[in-house]
């Protein structure tokens, strides 16, 4: 589900809540997919690499957000807001929320025109495979989030967020 390449040997320990979920994998899986944004495709390792170190906290929240009900129930219920997202959603919100930081990292200075368009399309999205009205919930989740309106959650990791991160660029 969120592996990371690897035996377990080789692995630190890591943080499971009762029912196998592993927070370290869920933060890994989360900044692999950023690093690998459409949007980012241009950008030099070093520059996403740079990017998560900076905004990693952002990303977390949007993957401890949006995590399935049942893997995340024990971490869920400090959220003000929860929307459990399919893969496509997830990529499309973290399109989204690159947008929003193109107004403050100058590394994503084109990236704030671009917003309209990954609006319309997660809102197209939603309308043909859910409801429309899901694509407003998604939205409202990512502003509230870029607003900082969750609490940081690095306490729910067992490994330190740049040792974590380093693992996604080792991948």
């Amino acid at each position: 589900q969120y592996a990371i390449p690897g035996s377990r040997e080789e692995r630190v320990p890591r943080s499971v809540t009762t029912n196998g979920f592993c927070v370290d994998d869920l933060f890994v899986a989360a900044m692999y997919a950023v690093s690998h944004s459409v949007l980012l495709s241009f950008s030099s390792t070093e520059e996403r690499r740079a990017l998560l170190t900076e905004r990693y906290p952002t990303f977390f929240a949007l993957a401890i957000a949006t995590a399935d009900a049942k893997t995340g129930a024990i971490i869920q219920p400090a959220l003000p807001h929860h929307v459990e997202l399919n893969s496509e959603e997830f990529r499309l919100s973290i399109c989204v929320l690159l947008c929003k930081m193109g107004s403050a990292i100058s590394s994503l200075a084109f990236t704030p025109p671009l917003l309209p368009i990954y609006t319309h399309w997660l809102r197209i999205h939603c309308t043909l495979f859910s409801r429309p009205s899901r694509a407003t919930e998604i939205l409202q989740l990512i502003n509230d989030i870029w607003l900082n309106r969750y609490p940081q959650f690095d306490h729910l990791l067992s490994t330190p967020p740049i040792t974590l991160i380093d693992q996604v660029f080792s991948m």
